[in-house]
């Protein structure tokens, strides 16, 4: 027996999945491909099954020679060699190349068995994996699709032989359309044989995209109405995914398939258009919706021919849905359909002057309904009414011109009627929805000879806005705001001198109206304007703002000043993000830190100099993300950096720089201007940069006399030099690792870094040298500079982390440089620092350096808001190290928090709190076991961010991990509603402490399993009376809230 007759044989006596089986498949498709066997020979040994007299085992040979044709032209195999990967069809259509007669063979063989039902399924298979091969003639195509349709009652199939007959026909019509078209008519009309009665959403899906390809490829014309019929019987699409569905179809897929096929040809308009108007009239919104749909989709398909019949009733029914819709989507597919149908009517041809057209004669009907609404503005179909001419409007340019022809001398005659403000607001929402719709025919502004109609009323609109922008009604103001934006979107229309006029206006609005929201909306506007009006607003609103900051800066001491300030600021920074506008407010916003950098230090000039820095940075970094950014910034960086250097060098002591809370902030700003610029533009920077904090060179800025002491790296230099060292840390940390530092040994230098760090008393100073050193050992790290690193770090550790008899303030600066080292070395997933993260945890134990230690564990796993060591830097972070990181900490914390001291068991609670800050989720889930118990006992300490963390941890849970934390609810339960007692308030509990636990205790009813928490209903339910009396309205609103939850927990959901 030789193999391929023995793996035949072997596939035929056992179940198809098994291994026997499969292995014995793979090993004549590996036959077939390096040449041993041909299909024939295989066909051949298959002889004894394909002629069997029981049906099943028919089959399974049909099945052998249907999986191994489908390996065959679907599978990536390699050579025989190994080396070149190829598609098994090329080796497959070679083959049949050179035997032409076998493919012949199969397709007779495969055709002439459709008439065995038990083999149909893998027989289909079989004619799919020829077709797909590609070595089949056009005629063997067509005889394939004439058999199905003579041979198959496809209906009476189950759904995956139905599936693969519609692949196939699918097949046909892409592949190979020239055996097809001959025989289009019979083809048409057995696909619909074929589809009729068609239910499963999968195999509908691919008959309606098949459907579309018959419209498009083949003759239909005489079949179109039994066309039509099997398709517009499954309108509308009601369709409801099963729960566990894998299929992934959505009703909203099957609506947009069959959408296309009803919209595919203008034929169907005589059968389709009665049908839909009929189903305008359905009391089904859904039905509605999808009939709506589906006439805007047909509207430019079916031309306005098909449309003039029905002209009134689509209008009265659209009308209508717009008019007493409950749903907005309703409203918004009735206003589509409506502009679909107004912009097929504007293709029709008007046989005489004298006579309307059709676009005219829907028009007038839409205008005379609505003039009547607008008459009386105070009834509640006047503002719909424009929303109805407006759809009608956008269509087109003539359906604008009518419209707004139409309408705008109403607008007019009512404004000057009706002086309620109430009235007037309809009219001027009706008036920017007019300007809206002119817009978007005429976008980008129109041509010479085809100008937008607001240019006979233009004086009329601009009045009127212009009147209402300043009224006292709100929502009037609102909607007129909304009108001037358009206006001034609008090209070819307003003179320049009317530009200024509105942009005034606006900037009155934005700096003395009221209303914070109508604030909000005015900023918005201008933004919108900002690109096509930048010119306009570097004119007349830039300088008016910041004329407006500047006066505000004065009044920093107030809060009303400050919040002046707050909202100058978001409005420049909202400006700012239009590149035309960047520079120059960048620049402006720059000469203002300037100055106050350079004052006398004062709490009001340090508050307005950091919200001056934080701004810069939020315009940078929104440059940043901007396509061409970089390149702007780079064109303004050295404007604001050198300024910068030069007062970090030659600034007096006493400015306003020197104040903490403003260096850090200056620092952020130089952080994000250097990780935004170049990598040119970088080198040139930290070469001056170490030129003047490294080596010393002062005089190498411009106007620095040569005699300038300027030491900032140095332990020993007065803090007002040594704190810049923040300045020197924001520019390396934050550069590219392609930038090459201009030292002559980068792992003497790192180690001269951790040794000025260790040894300094100025706090800032060791933050800034341990943030520098860390990012380049994250960044240039090597094995060879490793050692040396590790070696100045290593041989102190045991006096400054275990020894505890060294004065703290002593080994303080040794764990800020510990801590940040460690984190570079983990990001970098380097077994050493997680070695050096164990020695932190031991630090814990340290009732001095404890707090300091918890906090740092907190360092290396938050991504901190300056950015360092972190992608946004450039730093190289591995995948998962926050995972990794958590994993490595939890069990040690744990296990140290048990035998810790009562004075240092809150440090390990604490070090874990910040741990859960920022670890994931699902890996926080996965130590549930170990966490519980830690999460208890944090409840009962007195730090409060560590209760509130340890509340949100359990909240978390209970989303994700509720079974596990119902085996510690009898515990946490109490817990909790101890948090809320009494006695929480006079222990002077914080207030949102109490709130996160009463919030998290309502959760808790629905969340937790029903025979868990309902024992403890009566118990909770009495002592929730006590927050209800609580000093704080929060907490007793929150209290009556989660009460009322309890009270609802009457059985399993």
């Amino acid at each position: 027996m030789s193999a391929v007759q023995a793996a035949v044989e072997t596939y035929g006596s056992g179940p198809t999945n098994s291994e026997n089986a499969l292995n014995a498949l793979e090993y004549l498709v590996t036959a077939v491909h390096s040449g041993q066997a041909n299909l024939l020979e295989i066909v051949k040994n298959l002889g004894p099954q394909l002629t069997h007299q029981e049906p099943f085992a028919r089959a399974r040979g049909v099945e052998l020679l249907s999986s191994l044709l489908t390996r065959c032209t679907n599978q990536i195999g390699q050579d025989i060699g190994g080396n070149q990967p190829y598609y098994f069809n090329d080796y497959f259509e070679f083959r049949f190349n050179a035997e032409t007669i076998a493919a012949q063979v199969l397709v007779t063989f495969y055709l002439e068995r459709l008439h065995d039902q038990p083999s149909v399924g893998e027989l289909l298979n079989g004619l799919y994996a020829l077709l797909t091969s590609g070595v089949l003639s056009e005629g063997d195509a067509g005889n394939i699709a004439d058999r199905i349709f003579s041979e198959l009652a496809v209906q009476t199939y189950q759904q995956n032989v139905r599936h693969m007959v519609f692949q196939i026909l699918s097949l046909t019509l892409q592949k190979y359309i020239n055996g097809i078209t001959p025989r289009g008519k019979e083809f048409v009309l057995g696909f619909i044989q074929v589809m009729d009665g068609e239910k499963d959403p999968r195999n509908l899906l691919l008959a309606f995209r098949t459907i579309q390809e018959i419209i498009g490829k083949l003759d239909y014309a005489s079949h179109a109405e039994d066309l039509f019929s099997v398709v517009f019987c499954y309108f509308p699409i009601t369709f409801r995914p099963p729960p566990d569905d894998v299929y992934g179809i959505t009703a909203e897929d099957l609506k947009a398939a069959l959408r296309g096929c009803i919209s595919a040809t203008p034929l169907f308009a005589q059968f389709a258009m009665p049908l839909l108007i009929e189903k305008l009239a359905s009391i089904s919104g859904s039905a509605k919706k999808d009939a709506m749909d589906t006439i805007a989709a047909c509207a430019p398909v079916y031309g306005p021919d098909a449309l003039v019949p029905h002209a009134e009733h689509l209008w009265n029914y659209l009308k209508e849905d717009v008019f007493k819709a409950a749903d907005d989507d309703n409203v918004a597919a009735a206003l589509g359909a409506i502009r679909a149908i107004t912009a097929a009517f504007s293709t029709a041809t008007v046989v005489s002057s004298s006579s309307k057209g059709p676009l005219e004669s829907f028009l007038e009907l839409a205008v005379k309904d609505s003039v009547h609404n607008l008459s009386d503005p105070e009834l509640k179909y006047a503002r719909l009414s424009g929303k109805l001419l407006v759809a009608a409007a956008s269509a087109s340019d003539p359906a604008c011109h009518y419209v707004v022809n139409s309408i705008l001398p109403l607008i007019r005659e009512q404004w000057q009627q009706k002086n309620l403000p109430s009235r007037q607001k309809i009219l001027v929402e009706v008036l920017a929805d007019l300007i809206d719709a002119s817009n978007s025919v005429f976008e980008f502004g129109a041509m010479d000879e085809i100008a937008t109609p607001l240019v006979a009323y233009k004086d009329n609109v601009f009045a009127i806005l212009s009147s209402s922008v300043t009224a006292e009604y709100a929502p009037l103001r609102k909607a007129a705001i909304r009108g001037v934006t358009a206006l001034l979107l609008t090209t070819q229309l307003l003179a320049e001198a009317e530009v200024a006029v509105l942009i005034r206006l606006l900037n009155d609005r934005l700096l003395q109206d009221d209303e914070e929201e109508i604030q909000n909306i005015v900023m918005e506007s201008l933004f919108q304007c900002s690109r096509s009006r930048s010119a306009a607003l570097l004119q007349y609103t830039i300088p008016v703002l910041f004329e407006e900051l500047a006066g505000a800066e004065i009044q920093m001491s107030s809060p009303a000043g400050h919040q002046a300030v707050e909202r100058l600021l978001k409005a420049i920074e909202r400006l700012a993000q239009e590149a035309d506008l960047f520079s120059h407010c960048l620049q402006r916003l720059f000469e203002f830190l300037d100055v106050a950098l350079g004052a006398t230090a004062s709490e009001p000039r340090a508050v307005f100099a950091e919200r001056i820095s934080g701004a810069m940075c939020a315009i940078l970094e929104q440059q940043a993300s901007a396509t061409g950014g970089e390149m702007r910034i780079d064109a303004c960086a050295n404007s604001v950096l050198l300024p910068l250097l030069l007062k970090s060098v030659a600034g007096s002591p006493d400015t306003v720089l020197l104040t903490e809370p403003v260096l850090r902030s200056v620092a952020r700003l130089v952080a994000t201007i250097t990780r935004s610029i170049s990598v040119e533009s970088q080198q040139r920077l930290i070469t001056a940069v170490m030129d003047v904090f490294v080596y010393e060179k002062s005089e190498s800025l411009p106007g620095v006399p040569s005699s300038t002491q300027f030491s900032p790296l140095n332990p020993d230099s007065p803090a007002a030099q040594s704190n810049m060292s923040l300045i020197f840390a924001a520019v390396v940390a934050n550069l590219k690792s392609q930038i090459a530092l201009p030292v002559p040994d980068l792992s003497i230098f790192v180690q001269e870094l951790i040794g000025r760090s260790i040894r300094s008393e100025n706090y800032l100073l060791t933050e800034a040298l341990a943030k520098t050193s860390a990012s380049l050992v994250n960044k240039s790290f090597s094995e060879p500079m490793l050692p040396g690193v590790l070696e100045c770090l290593l041989r102190d550790r045991q006096s400054m982390i275990a020894e505890t008899t060294v004065p703290y303030a002593t080994r303080r600066p040794y764990l800020v440089t510990y801590v940040s080292v460690a984190k570079a070395l983990i990001l970098r997933a380097h077994t050493a620092g997680y070695d050096m993260a164990t020695d932190i945890i031991r630090s814990l134990n340290d009732p001095a350096a404890g707090a300091d230690a918890a906090a740092g564990l907190g360092i290396i796993i938050e991504d901190p808001a300056d950015g360092t060591l972190t992608k946004k830097s450039f730093a190289v972070v591995r995948l998962l190290t926050k995972q990794r990181f958590f994993n490595h900490c939890v069990p040690r914390l744990t296990e140290g928090f048990q035998a810790a001291s009562p004075e240092t068991k809150q440090f390990f609670l604490i070090a874990l709190s910040h741990l859960l800050k920022s670890a994931p989720t699902q890996v926080v889930g996965q130590s549930l076991h170990q966490l519980l118990p830690l999460l208890h006992v944090s409840l009962s300490f007195p730090h409060a961010e560590l209760k509130l963390i340890s509340l949100s941890t359990i909240a978390s849970m209970l989303d994700n991990n509720a079974k596990e934390l119902s085996k510690y609810a009898s515990s946490i339960i109490p817990a909790l509603l101890d948090l809320s007692s009494e006695r929480s308030v006079a222990l002077g509990q914080n207030m949102h402490v109490r709130i996160s636990a009463l919030q998290v205790l309502g959760r808790i009813a629905k969340g937790l399993e029903y025979s868990v928490v309902f024992p403890m209903k009566p118990e909770i339910l009495r002592r929730l009376v006590t927050p209800l009396d609580d000093p704080k309205r929060l907490v007793r609103r929150e209290a009556a809230n989660t009460r009322n939850k309890w009270f609802l927990l009457l059985g399993p959901d």
